[in-house]
């Protein structure tokens, strides 16, 4: 081989070089895009399931509350029924 056919051939590989180069940032370049909008969904699924344990949560108060007056007050029907024969046994 001569010098010009070894210059050409470095000429060659080096720009094959550079072009791999440049593919593989603009491959990274992309798969970094890629992780930014992942970690953007992640963050938004976060505080949706934040907003719906919240909500759930609520609900079940709401609904533990109610099942609470509901409790009390059948209780106290309870206790009337069970005075009303107590005190005709006293008359």
């Amino acid at each position: 081989m001569d010098e010009e056919v070894i210059a050409d051939l470095k000429q060659f590989i080096a720009g094959a070089i550079t072009q791999q180069t440049a593919d593989l940032r603009h491959g990274l370049y992309g798969l970094q895009q890629d992780i930014q909008r992942l970690r953007q969904d992640i963050q938004k699924l976060d505080r949706k399931m934040d907003d719906s344990f919240a909500a759930i949560v609520d609900i079940l108060e709401n609904v533990h509350n109610a099942t609470e007056v509901r409790l009390n007050n059948h209780e106290r029907r309870l206790t009337r029924l069970e005075q009303k024969p107590a005190l005709s046994r006293l008359e």
